[in-house]
């Protein structure tokens, strides 16, 4: 369920920053937006459908990510996801959970919500934004703290990590500069959208470094204390997992053998050891591709040991030492 809103609420971030972004800029329209849809994982299911040239066409683009309900990643779809899985959950979530996802879901099936599309944009995609922040706040305040809880952080701290080493993928590989040549006049713009795109434009200012390519990336990759850091995502969702773990340990139940902690490890190891700063062109991109694949394969991890297990993986549990 909170993988969905996370998916939605990204979503609308880029879409929101990305329209600053193209008033600001004045650069090529389909430069513009080819990077919403390739971060949104989008590009390949658009282009099959619309064509090689529509990327160019960003009102399609805008449609296409947040009302296109053939669209599995749009944001109407994954709101409705969300509610659904809400709505089948419906005793183990509260009261105050349920009622606002469904007025998300509600605002967006009203007029009211088209409106707003149609004549302010910005304030339709921060509006969505901030519904879905509330929900987020809802969630650890109206529940008990359990493992229904922690599969909700663990689900978005993963969804979280994913989009951030996306947006830093195709934004850094679009927009480097060169750090080396210290008389280079840095355009900030694109940086401004980078750090904007992942609500990192105050915290990276009070870490007190220049506005440059590698800084940014290196704030975005490794900085234990923001929380849309890819490191920073990492150890929540390892901290959520260890308490769904803890939860079995002692357990008469049989359970499935658990690979998944072994690959988060491993996973904060290698963002750990990333040195940013002393990577050569390309590497970061190789990188942020193995965190990415990475990530998939611990979300289907999480899927098969905790949901689908096959009955010949089962296991006794581990008894409390």
């Amino acid at each position: 369920m909170l993988r969905y809103l996370e998916r939605a609420d990204n979503t609308a971030g880029a879409i929101g920053v990305n329209l600053s972004h193209v008033l600001d800029s004045g650069g090529g329209v389909a430069e513009s937006w080819e990077p919403v849809l390739v971060v949104t994982g989008e590009m390949p299911r658009f282009r099959e459908r619309f064509g090689e040239g529509a990327a160019s066409d960003g009102e399609l683009v805008q449609r296409y990510l947040t009302w296109d309900e053939e669209n599995p990643a749009s944001i109407i779809s994954s709101i409705r996801a969300a509610r659904d899985n809400a709505r089948t959950i419906r005793e183990t979530i509260s009261r105050e959970m349920w009622e606002s996802v469904n007025l998300i879901w509600l605002w967006l099936q009203g007029p009211g919500s088209k409106r707003s599309y149609d004549v302010d944009r910005s304030d339709f995609f921060e509006a969505l934004e901030r519904s879905i922040q509330g929900f987020r706040g809802t969630a650890p305040d109206t529940m008990l703290h359990e493992e229904p809880l922690d599969f909700m952080r663990l689900g978005m701290q993963l969804e979280r990590a994913g989009m951030t080493s996306r947006i830093l993928d195709v934004r850094y590989h679009m927009e480097a500069v060169a750090d080396a040549d210290e008389s280079t006049v840095v355009d900030f713009g694109p940086w401004h959208a980078i750090l904007r795109s992942c609500s990192g434009i105050e915290a990276f200012l009070k870490r007190g470094r220049s506005f440059s390519g590698k800084n940014i990336a290196t704030f975005l990759v490794g900085d234990p204390a923001f929380p849309r850091s890819i490191l920073h995502c990492i150890e929540r969702a390892e901290h959520a997992l260890s308490r769904i773990l803890a939860e079995e340990v002692g357990s008469t139940v049989l359970m499935p053998q658990r690979n998944t902690p072994r690959m988060l490890g491993q996973l904060r190891a290698m963002v750990s050891s990333l040195e940013v700063a002393d990577m050569r062109e390309g590497e970061l991109h190789e990188a942020l591709t193995r965190v990415i694949d990475s990530l998939a394969e611990v979300c289907n991890a999480v899927h098969v040991e905790f949901f689908d297990f096959d009955e010949a993986s089962l296991s006794a549990p581990e008894s409390p030492q």
